[in-house]
């Protein structure tokens, strides 16, 4: 089975916090299929000590399943609408913003099956 790559940018003076937290949160959260997150970084430079600077996003990899995804979408709206912020999803060339109020599960899950990966999504666990 395919795995989708996704995208989640926070937008909020405090971005990189947000990464992070973002990030401890859903690594607490039992979501099957959830491959991999990281908090992005920027790309090093020469001479640059360190891995890069920490960026307002996390990537993610996740197994293309009707559950993982549905499990994702709802931990992603519950966590920005509790922290009162707004996030920005993006599905290879598709992005949406996620305020976490009125936003519907569906409308997620949707954005993650308009993607290449995603329309490859069965229905197995």
């Amino acid at each position: 089975m395919d795995n989708i790559t996704l995208d989640i940018t926070f937008q909020s003076d405090n971005a990189e916090i947000q990464a992070k937290q973002f990030k401890h949160y859903i690594e607490k959260q039992w979501i099957p299929d959830l491959e991999k997150i990281e908090v992005n970084r920027s790309e090093y430079k020469d001479g640059q000590m360190g891995v890069g600077e920490i960026l307002g996003s996390v990537g993610v990899l996740i197994k293309a399943a009707n559950e993982p995804l549905t499990e994702l979408a709802k931990a992603l709206r519950d966590y920005v609408k509790n922290k009162r912020t707004v996030a920005t999803l993006k599905v290879g060339d598709k992005t949406m913003e996620i305020s976490g109020e009125g936003q519907k599960v569906e409308e997620i899950v949707k954005l993650f099956l308009s993607s290449p990966e995603g329309s490859k999504t069965t229905d197995t666990k």
